[in-house]
């Protein structure tokens, strides 16, 4: 996998800093196409969303080599999961990993000032199989865009998440995109 994670770098760091003017939308198309075009039979999620830090945001767990951060720059952030398995045999676990992940969409994560940590215990608890799990908060306005998945949800299955108030176990108004990729 020579482009991996060298050429990745360049592709995203050259469309931050000349794109500014582009939505995270188009940010995350161009970063598609551009990754297509060299990431032979890997399958790719791409995250494009408003530029922050801290996990009150965002938080991630995931396999350190199969995936490339790009925080605060260009005015976004950008975080490319590479699935090396995807199209090796996991596509046909969509099924699995799809109810994994839906089983998330209200009740399993809880409104917290940091998210720490919540998406290593997703890994481990919720959503097995996966190689990566992403938290985005709904308010970062996250796109997601897959290449070479053979899918239109990429390699895994992303969901908006509602969060749930710890003392009431009722639903907030706190929203995170979930994304989780096959191994």
């Amino acid at each position: 996998m020579g482009y991996w994670p060298d050429d990745v770098e360049s592709v995203v760091h050259r469309i931050q800093d000349d794109r500014r003017d582009l939505w995270n939308d188009k940010k995350a198309d161009l970063i598609a196409e551009e990754l297509k075009k060299i990431c032979g039979s890997d399958s790719l999620y791409i995250m494009v969303y408003d530029e922050c830090g801290g996990y009150e945001n965002h938080s991630f767990y995931a396999s350190v080599d199969q995936t490339f951060y790009s925080f605060r720059r260009g005015d976004s952030n950008v975080v490319v999961y590479r699935s090396t398995e995807w199209n090796s045999g996991g596509k046909y676990c969509l099924e699995t990993i799809k109810l994994q992940v839906e089983s998330c969409r209200t009740g399993a994560i809880p409104e917290l000032n940091s998210y720490k940590g919540v998406p290593q215990w997703l890994m481990e608890y919720r959503i097995q199989n996966s190689g990566f799990v992403g938290m985005i908060g709904t308010w970062r306005n996250a796109i997601v865009r897959s290449v070479n998945s053979n899918t239109e949800w990429g390699p895994g299955w992303w969901i908006t998440a509602t969060c749930y108030d710890r003392r009431t176990l009722e639903n907030t108004n706190t929203k995170v995109t979930l994304i989780a990729g096959w191994q």
